[in-house]
């Protein structure tokens, strides 16, 4: 490990226990870190299909930018321990349902054009 490296400990969200460890260069991107975590994805963890579901979150920095290296994010590097970064999945979107058999009465129905909101409160 070089001075210019990080050392990087993934928290998976509701997963206790459940870590990755990676070494990088501090000018490495978030999303070739992302692409790095993927392949190393944990067996026990759902993995999602592609690294724009990851979310990386690092000392209260907020959700890394893709396009950013490590450095430009200030990702801070410690001597004594890996620095903790958190791992969040965004779930897919769904599809949405067809009107057959939907529990919603008006999911047929399209809405009115000539209003700005339009709420069923049942």
């Amino acid at each position: 490990m070089s001075a210019d490296d990080v050392q990087l400990k993934f928290l998976f969200a509701n997963k206790d226990g459940v870590k990755v460890a990676l070494t990088a260069p501090r000018s490495t991107t978030v999303a070739t870190i992302k692409a790095q975590l993927l392949a190393a994805w944990p067996a026990d963890v759902p993995k999602p299909e592609c690294t724009t579901s990851i979310r990386l979150i690092c000392m209260g920095l907020g959700a890394l930018p893709d396009a950013k290296s490590l450095a430009d994010c200030k990702v801070p590097s410690f001597p004594t321990h890996p620095t903790p970064v958190n791992v969040s999945v965004v779930p897919p979107k769904k599809a949405p349902e067809s009107g057959a058999g939907s529990d919603h009465p008006l999911t047929n129905s399209a809405p009115p054009t000539n209003i700005s909101c339009w709420c069923v409160v049942s």
